[in-house]
């Protein structure tokens, strides 16, 4: 797969452990220090679109489509078929704001099992893989020797928006707290 850089196209194995700058629609975005890093062995599906180009991915890596003149929206790809448009990078104008060109799908079949790679992107959270647009892990970075501390809330249990930025807080609180303890 190709990446897209400040640098131009690197392999995904060129950017493990590197960070590097993302191009994606013509604007730069870092990645974090680590650059890409396997998440393991997993079942990989080909995505061709009308245009001729195609991506290796699993079937919950997230696809830009435009199902809709206007409304871009995240979908994983076991999800796409036929009727979906896939968003594509524009980086004609390197440094210049463009519209996003799109392909419709032709195909998604099953490839095989292999090694599968993401990466963080800070801002955008997503990134050009061979030239269609996907979404990355999100991952929050860390200070140095700072812990990460998951809190759940239920969104539906709260009876109105004001509860749930109530409880939100809590949430944030109790979890930052817990950090702080020895």
């Amino acid at each position: 797969t190709l990446i897209m850089t400040n640098k131009g196209q690197y392999m995904v194995k060129d950017l493990i452990g590197q960070q590097y700058i993302a191009i994606v629609n013509g604007d730069e975005y870092p990645s974090t220090e680590k650059g890409f890093w396997c998440n393991g062995v997993k079942k990989v599906y080909k995505l061709k679109l009308e245009n001729g180009m195609e991506l290796k991915a699993t079937d919950n890596h997230l696809i830009l489509t435009n199902k809709a003149k206007g409304i871009f929206k995240w979908k994983k790809l076991g999800q796409l078929d036929s009727t979906f448009t896939v968003c594509i990078s524009n980086n004609i104008n390197y440094k210049c704001k463009n519209d996003i060109f799109k392909s419709k799908v032709n195909s998604i079949v099953y490839f095989d099992m292999e090694r599968v790679y993401d990466c963080s992107i800070f801002g955008i959270n997503s990134f050009s893989a061979n030239g269609i647009i996907v979404h990355n892990c999100g991952e929050v970075q860390l200070e140095s020797y700072e812990l990460c501390n998951l809190s759940e809330i239920f969104p539906t249990k709260c009876e109105s928006e004001e509860e749930f930025y109530k409880v939100l807080n809590y949430a944030t609180f109790y979890a930052s707290t817990v950090s702080l303890l020895p």
